[in-house]
């Protein structure tokens, strides 16, 4: 009886030392990321909630959880999102594409978290020569193509390419698709799909195929200005890379 005695008086003991000493619970680093959040299925606005939701930010919110960060997104245009990164006024972006220029300013993973395909979108009916040479010159002018976006400039980069790149969403540009105001569209096809059947427009849009990007691949990115300093943000990245390798690329 003395040593079941001796025992259990000590639990309380050890326990309120571990409480009081080793057991402290870490506060949850805060990680601040904008995005477009109007970019479906990958990131949007939901109505109802005014949250930033969908597959992108469910495999965020899981890496967040991991690393123990409180994460905090904003929906902002695409072009100021990247502004706030080269200028360090966030932490970080998502879903963003490498390109050298992005390079410059921001640290990306090895791993990714998206693979988007994209194709261009016309009127249905129209006669339009695409195939697997993936002549250009062949879409109907202009292609409305969402302000910044990477494969924006690839078109503009082309010769005798004409471009509207006015919009800032996929919705904006296919209303404008609808109206007469551009030829053609340049897409993410999940996106098209969805806008589709949401505007009841199936019957008037067609889809081109193949893609002319057959996969982009998207990343959380954290800008080099991180906590103003870039061994901070490098060693942020690997903790992030190191938890995206659990997380599978849709």
């Amino acid at each position: 009886m003395i040593k079941i005695f001796t025992t259990f008086t000590l639990i309380p003991f050890i326990v309120s030392t571990c409480f009081a000493i080793d057991c402290v619970i870490p506060e949850k680093e805060k990680l601040k990321l904008c995005s477009t959040a109007d970019w479906p299925p990958y990131e949007f606005t939901d109505p109802a909630t005014k949250k930033v939701v969908g597959s992108s930010v469910n495999i965020i919110k899981k890496i967040a959880d991991k690393l123990n960060l409180d994460l905090e997104t904003s929906s902002l245009p695409w072009e100021r999102c990247l502004q706030m990164n080269q200028q360090g006024e966030i932490d970080g972006i998502f879903s963003v594409s490498k390109t050298p220029d992005r390079e410059k300013y921001l640290i990306y993973p090895q791993n990714n978290i998206q693979n988007v395909s994209y194709v261009f979108a016309t009127i249905r009916g129209s006669n339009i020569a695409w195939d697997e040479s993936k002549n250009v010159s062949a879409i109907p002018q202009p292609i409305g193509s969402n302000q910044g976006y990477s494969v924006t400039k690839i078109l503009k980069q082309m010769k005798n390419i004409k471009v509207d790149d006015s919009a800032q969403s996929d919705e904006v540009n296919l209303n404008k698709l609808l109206l007469g105001r551009v030829g053609s569209i340049i897409i993410g096809p999940q996106a098209l799909d969805l806008l589709l059947k949401e505007k009841k427009v199936s019957d008037k849009i067609q889809q081109l195929n193949p893609p002319f990007v057959d996969s982009k691949k998207y990343y959380i990115a954290i800008s080099k200005k991180y906590k103003n300093d870039e061994n901070k943000a490098i060693e942020l990245v690997q903790r992030i890379d190191a938890a995206i390798k659990d997380e599978p690329c849709p």
